[in-house]
């Protein structure tokens, strides 16, 4: 029997991941909703709930799941954004085969591409609110 080969979701445009991305890796923080965390809990952004459309010619940012790499950073984000207020933060270890990442901001955010159904929920435990 044949591995499947995982994609990347049908509807990123052309451009995402970006040719400028590198493959996923290291320890990353995401904030999430479910405990413990589900596959929907890494959608990208233009899949969250609160996004009402998709914008004219959006950044390939706008498709990415964003990530932290430093705790503190994440608790911060998670405590300042009211759409993330409440939930729960988890941490996990990402590898090549979830898809890729952009480079980190001095705030040690990233946007992860995540291909579909790649198990990544399965690397990460909620480790506090």
């Amino acid at each position: 029997m044949a591995l499947k080969e995982l994609a990347y979701p049908s509807d990123f445009p052309k451009g995402v991941p970006p040719s400028n991305s590198v493959a996923a890796n290291g320890v990353a923080y995401r904030v999430v909703v479910n405990n413990p965390p589900s596959q929907t809990d890494f959608c990208g952004y233009y899949r969250e709930p609160f996004v009402r459309k998709i914008p004219a010619n959006p950044k390939p940012n706008f498709f990415g799941t964003s990530m932290y790499r430093q705790y503190e950073a994440i608790r911060i984000a998670r405590d300042l954004y009211k759409n993330l207020r409440g939930k729960e933060i988890a941490k996990g270890q990402l590898n090549s085969e979830f898809g890729m990442i952009s480079k980190e901001r001095d705030d040690s955010h990233f946007d992860a591409w995540v291909k579909e159904n790649c198990g990544i929920e399965q690397f990460f435990s909620v480790i506090g609110s």
